[in-house]
């Protein structure tokens, strides 16, 4: 080998050296560069959002007075205290070398009113995470109250029991052209019966506990309520195959 291809060679692996050198210096100065928020903007999707944006301002405030972070553990701070806001579904984090800090927040969107029995009142997400009642703006959502055997833990989901069963009620009325502008609440009795009562009328129609006919009694129910709104009667029950008894 001569002599020119061997000093080649070794120029070679001096700059490969020389060159992981410089990238873990510069990993390390990242990793140690003292930065402080200058300016932080926190971005949502609605005009009201759910989220108290100035509490969440003050508790990332708090967290991020320290001068010392790195911006990843800065940015892991944000994500951990965000996070732990039951509203925020999703989001992004934006941040520079300046000092600024943007976060975007992807909210969870109330779709149900859960009244149940015993216990406190709470929101249901449509991925069925519970929401506390929030007087920052009002919701239209449909009602589920009754008998529900739940009781409301902050963040935590609905994965069986009679609220359950009413949930596939609830979604089934809100993907109907008619009836999800129609059904105002639906209510679970002891027995896990299942009932229904309209925004604009005054009649209760009883579903009983198989959802397997749903299709079925929705159909007739629609086709009797002319009949229903002319007359007195003010229960309606649609638990029998094919039939519809009025009192």
């Amino acid at each position: 080998m001569s002599a020119a291809v061997q000093g080649g060679r070794w120029l070679g692996i001096g700059l490969l050296a020389a060159g992981l050198l410089a990238l873990g210096w510069w990993s390390n100065q990242t990793n140690r560069f003292h930065w402080r928020v200058q300016r932080l903007h926190i971005h949502t999707a609605a005009l009201r959002p759910f989220t108290d944006t100035v509490q969440l301002r003050r508790h990332l405030e708090r967290a991020l007075r320290d001068t010392s972070l790195s911006i990843g553990e800065a940015l892991r701070r944000v994500d951990s205290i965000v996070r732990q806001e039951t509203y925020v579904r999703a989001l992004a984090v934006k941040a520079d070398y300046s000092g600024t800090l943007e976060i975007f927040v992807d909210e969870r969107i109330p779709l149900f009113r859960v009244i149940p029995r015993k216990g406190r009142a709470f929101y249901l997400s449509a991925d069925h995470v519970m929401l506390p009642i929030s007087g920052r703006t009002s919701v239209h959502a449909l009602v589920i109250a009754g008998d529900l055997k739940v009781e409301y833990k902050k963040g935590g989901r609905i994965e069986k029991g009679p609220l359950k069963k009413a949930l596939r009620l609830a979604e089934a009325f809100l993907m109907h052209p008619y009836w999800k502008n129609q059904v105002a609440y639906i209510y679970v009795d002891s027995d896990g019966q299942l009932s229904i009562g309209e925004r604009v009328g005054r009649y209760r129609a009883f579903l009983g506990s198989n959802l397997e006919e749903l299709d079925q009694q929705l159909s007739l129910l629609e086709k009797i309520l002319p009949y229903v709104y002319e007359s007195r009667y003010r229960f309606i029950d649609l638990r029998y195959p094919k039939q519809a008894i009025v009192k």
